[in-house]
């Protein structure tokens, strides 16, 4: 039996470092790219949290608006957070938006993992670090 979880609540915890994340699927409307890059599967990396990362990333890297793979992405993430002497590795990134979306919701599995999702094409599992 699943168990909803307050988005909040994960939100605090991520910024605590205290989850890996993995993105279980990203549906775009280019089915194509979706195909040729895996509909966005990822292994778990470390779940970040900066305030208002999204819409900067977006501007720049459009398809890759919350995972943090690149070298050359994360160097634009260090230089546009530098004050905040955060230590940035690869991982996946949230933001405010991406926590308390209407359509969102996050419940614990049997397991002890969590199911996050966005919205219905945006689905993340989330696990102790």
């Amino acid at each position: 039996m699943t168990k909803t979880i307050n988005r909040g609540h994960i939100k605090n915890k991520i910024k605590k470092g205290e989850y890996l994340a993995r993105c279980l699927y990203h549906y775009t409307d280019d089915y194509a790219w979706d195909n040729e890059n895996n509909h966005g599967k990822t292994d778990f990396m470390p779940a970040m949290y900066f305030p208002g990362y999204w819409l900067w990333l977006e501007e720049t890297k459009p398809r890759h608006n919350y995972h943090l793979n690149s070298e050359e992405t994360k160097a634009e993430l260090i230089r546009e957070y530098e004050q905040e002497k955060r230590s940035i590795s690869a991982g996946i990134v949230f933001d405010e938006n991406d926590l308390k979306t209407g359509s969102g919701r996050a419940y614990e599995n049997e397991d002890g993992t969590i199911t996050l999702a966005i919205h219905s094409n945006l689905v993340y599992e989330l696990k102790k670090a």
